[in-house]
């Protein structure tokens, strides 16, 4: 079997100690980090802090030396084997670094707060705003038929309800 990678976890605040111990065991290992730009001070971080993906061949490696390693707390397993990372999500984690780090999208600014009443453009119903999904897409409450049902909606097609004059 080729290597594949796996998910560790490092104890709390020991992932740089975790990965530096793998690797001088001869274990691959990538550590994604971040840039933190909501706190006052930028600063660089974990992007998945308490994880570091670790790549092996648990068929042909002693694996099990990573239990014994400073700095790690355990791995996610399926039984009594670790359990393997599907690819295509460190890809898209790679894929977002640039210079070594991960670049989130930007937040987005939005004048709708959870628990607004939004009109939906081109459409005669209106919803609740629940949250921003990410930079072009919002989580929206419809009310149909009686159900309230959750849907995702294109952040553009969203307006403001002006409250009615009969109400005041």
């Amino acid at each position: 079997m080729a290597k594949q990678w796996f998910c560790g976890c490092p104890h709390q605040g020991k992932e740089r100690l975790a990965k530096r111990e793998l690797e001088n065991q001869q274990f691959e290992t990538y550590l994604p980090m971040v840039i933190c730009d909501w706190a006052k001070k930028p600063r660089i971080g974990f992007f998945l802090p308490g994880y570091i993906f670790i790549a092996l061949d648990p068929d042909n490696q002693r694996w099990r030396s990573i239990f014994s390693t400073y700095g790690m707390r355990t791995m996610l397993f399926s039984g009594d084997r670790p359990s393997p990372v599907p690819g295509w999500i460190l890809e898209e984690i790679r894929a977002r670094e640039v210079d070594g780090l991960v670049r989130l999208p930007p937040k987005v600014q939005t004048k709708h707060k959870h628990g607004d009443s939004v009109a939906i453009k081109g459409s005669p119903m209106q919803a609740v705003f629940d949250e921003v999904v990410d930079h072009r897409r919002a989580a929206v409450f419809l009310s149909l038929l009686g159900q309230t049902k959750r849907a995702i909606i294109q952040l553009n097609r969203l307006t403001a309800v002006q409250p009615s004059a009969a109400a005041c």
